[in-house]
């Protein structure tokens, strides 16, 4: 049975030494989860990352994609491919060829601007209203507007400053009318 602990020891290490998101080793964590319960399987079993060959990790992935979703595919995909390229030994040659899955891409359904009108009119709190009229008009994501502070609006050069964005990036946003 394929040490489970051990693996998220060493990929919780790694990630806090590369200054790393919280979020990435979770989504990591999970990936491996499922890697682990998948090569625990006897008709599967490895007993450690590194007697997974190259061959494993494609018809894993294939099974991660039919059986779970491709979602839970790129997961894997993502979480497996840090650890063979960053957790010593590095065996990097394991994802040479391996394509990632391609995430089918839906438009998003629109919503009337009547709708989004009516709907944002109908807010009687100016805190969450401002909330609200950040979030819409920004395309902020949740995390960054939640790290918004009074002093990073400019309402002179309608920006917002958003400090510590995704990847720990600073960006500067337009407010839009």
């Amino acid at each position: 049975e394929m040490k489970s602990e051990s693996i998220f020891r060493e990929l919780k290490i790694l990630i806090q030494q590369m200054n790393l998101s919280p979020q990435t080793y979770e989504s990591y964590r999970a990936g491996w989860k499922t890697v682990c319960w998948y090569f625990s399987q006897t008709e599967h079993l490895r007993d450690h990352p590194k007697n997974i060959s190259k061959e494993d990790i494609i018809t894993f992935l294939a099974w991660v994609g039919q059986e779970r979703s491709i979602s839970k595919e790129l997961q894997c995909f993502w979480a497996m491919r840090f650890y063979y390229l960053e957790v010593p030994p590095q065996q990097p040659h394991k994802f040479d060829g391996i394509r990632k899955p391609k995430l089918e891409r839906k438009l998003p359904e629109v919503i009337p601007h009547e709708f989004i009108k009516l709907a944002f009119n109908r807010i009687t709190n100016w805190t969450e209203k401002a909330v609200v009229g950040i979030f819409y008009s920004t395309e902020i994501r949740l995390a960054e507007l939640c790290k918004i502070e009074r002093s990073n609006i400019s309402s002179e050069r309608k920006t917002i400053l958003i400090r510590r964005g995704k990847g720990g990036k600073d960006k500067i946003v337009p407010l839009r009318d």
